[in-house]
């Protein structure tokens, strides 16, 4: 199952505590992930900035390590956190990285 940790409404980027909850009550670990697309049609008026990928362009699909929450977890902030973070390490690394031109101009220093 995936879902968009950021819920229907916002805000961009800020993870809710759904999945926690859910991976607590079913045992299964939560996956974080995150596409980073080059060069695609973005959707400037939706509030999650919607993209499109354009005809040939290059996508980057970046997973993170599992998080696993136990069944007894009662305090799952800490779990909330580590989904956050890695949901921030994913987003940076693909959108750095999603093309080889991009990387290029990125390490060229002025």
């Amino acid at each position: 199952m995936a879902f968009t940790a950021d819920g229907p409404k916002g805000p961009l980027y800020e993870a809710k505590p759904g999945p926690v909850l859910l991976a607590r009550m079913t045992a299964l670990p939560i996956i974080c992930f995150y596409v980073a697309l080059d060069n695609p049609w973005v959707l400037t008026k939706a509030w999650d900035r919607f993209m499109i990928p354009r005809p040939f362009s290059q996508a980057l699909l970046y997973l993170c390590a599992p998080i696993d929450v136990p069944a007894d977890a009662t305090d799952i902030a800490p779990y909330h956190r580590k989904m956050q973070a890695a949901l921030d390490r994913a987003r940076e690394y693909a959108d750095r990285n999603v093309s080889p031109a991009a990387a290029a101009e990125r390490s060229v220093s002025v």
